[in-house]
């Protein structure tokens, strides 16, 4: 859900509809409470926070998800470097 649509619902409240035993369709109002206002208000508040948290996560991963594979092909390069012979010189 989107989180302007979940602020203006807490905030003002919502309606669906039913039908009655006659299947006969009517509309039932769930008016705000002052907790589903508060509850509004602070995701209001908090929710260019997480957007940026979660922004900066992504970032994040994409760094390692670079830095892992620098790291792998790093290990290919050690991996096919012939090594020099390292043994002892014989008099």
């Amino acid at each position: 859900m989107d989180n302007r649509i979940l602020i203006n619902t807490l905030r003002n409240g919502y309606g669906y509809e039913v039908n009655d035993e006659e299947m006969e369709p009517y509309q039932v109002s769930v008016p705000p409470t002052r907790y589903t206002i508060q509850a509004a208000n602070l995701l209001e508040k908090v929710l260019p926070q997480l957007e940026m948290c979660v922004e900066r996560i992504n970032q994040l991963q994409q760094e390692l998800a670079d830095q892992v594979q620098e790291s792998e092909r790093l290990r290919q390069l050690l991996v096919n470097t012939p090594q020099p012979n390292l043994e002892p010189i014989k008099e």
